[in-house]
């Protein structure tokens, strides 16, 4: 391993720990799932939730101090937090409702109106998808009103947190804004010198 690159693992070491322990975490909530068919897909979509909630560490781990410390961008994290446990939510009622049986589109179709729950969470993690885009917007476009990232940024990740198919992970703009982020982080502290450990002998 060069310098270079031992300094860029030394300096992201906090991000790459949260990512281990949301990967752990992730794990433990799934198990005992063993989801096929559309029940699949819905359990795939549920675990969108840590990946939202790997960005939002990428994130604030990004962004300089003083930013970190305004009110208003810990408000527009927790509405997509929300939106995304939510969603998260919804998905999980669909495959509590499916359980271990495999299911076609046909199935869905004949089946899923008997089924206690799989309209409710189909409609719970549809809105809560949707509130995830907005709330993604709406903080992509507060960090570009603070000058945090580029108006070009701005627009790129609104555009993306629309366009993206919000089923599939809702608010993707935030991703692009994370890894912007991230790399304006490693550079910032790989640009500040460190002390000499071994000094010269005099």
């Amino acid at each position: 391993m060069g310098p270079r690159l031992f300094q860029i693992v030394r300096v992201s070491t906090p991000l790459v720990g949260a990512l281990v322990a949301i990967i752990a975490v992730q794990v433990w909530w799934t198990r005992g799932y063993s989801a096929t068919g559309h029940a699949a897909e819905h359990l795939a979509s549920a675990t969108v939730m840590f990946g939202v909630a790997f960005v939002l560490c990428a994130i604030v781990w990004g962004l300089p101090d003083p930013v970190r410390r305004r009110p208003g961008l810990w408000v527009l994290l927790a509405l997509v937090a929300v939106a995304a446990a939510f969603n998260a939510r919804g998905n999980m009622q669909v495959v509590d409702a499916i359980g271990d049986e495999h299911w076609t589109l046909e199935d869905v179709d004949s089946l899923g109106p008997t089924r206690d729950g799989f309209e409710a969470g189909h409609d719970r993690a549809e809105q809560a998808a949707l509130a995830g885009v907005v709330a993604a917007s709406a903080l992509a476009v507060w960090l570009g009103f603070r000058r945090v990232i580029t108006p070009r940024l701005c627009v790129g990740a609104v555009v993306a947190c629309v366009l993206f198919p919000f089923w599939i992970f809702p608010g993707l703009g935030m991703a692009i804004i994370a890894g912007v982020l991230v790399v304006r982080r490693v550079r910032r502290d790989l640009a500040v010198p460190t002390p000499d450990l071994h000094p010269a002998a005099s």
